[in-house]
């Protein structure tokens, strides 16, 4: 199972893909599938939820101390924005493919002077 950690409001907490995150997507009738090609604020949100559950009970079973545990959904609504939500989708993506996604930065355009003469 792949883990990691992502920072809300100034606390780290673990996220988790394990087979509670489907079962659980699947049961507020929303496919994990739909992520990459049709990602909704409500999507990105009940998987984040779902991996910071799952992240929390593996970091417990783990025998991990000193973990945070994640808040209530409905907290969690209030912590985070939309352009959080988008923000947070490279690291949900990493914990369920196991690859590492980063934004690549746009191309600096460079402006041509015009030589006089």
């Amino acid at each position: 199972m792949r883990t990691r950690t992502i920072e809300i409001g100034g606390k780290e907490y673990y996220i988790a893909h394990s087979v509670s995150v489907p079962m659980g997507i699947k049961e507020r009738g929303l496919n994990i599938a739909d992520l990459k090609e049709h990602p909704t604020d409500e999507l990105i949100f009940a998987i984040l939820a779902e991996q910071l559950r799952a992240g929390y009970e593996w970091a417990k079973l783990s025998g991990k101390v000193d973990v945070n545990e994640p808040p209530a959904e409905k907290a969690l609504t209030y912590l985070l924005g939309t352009d959080d939500l988008a923000a947070l989708v490279p690291a949900i993506l990493e914990v369920i493919t196991g690859v590492r996604y980063v934004e690549a930065e746009p191309e600096k355009k460079t402006r041509a002077r015009a030589s006089a003469g």
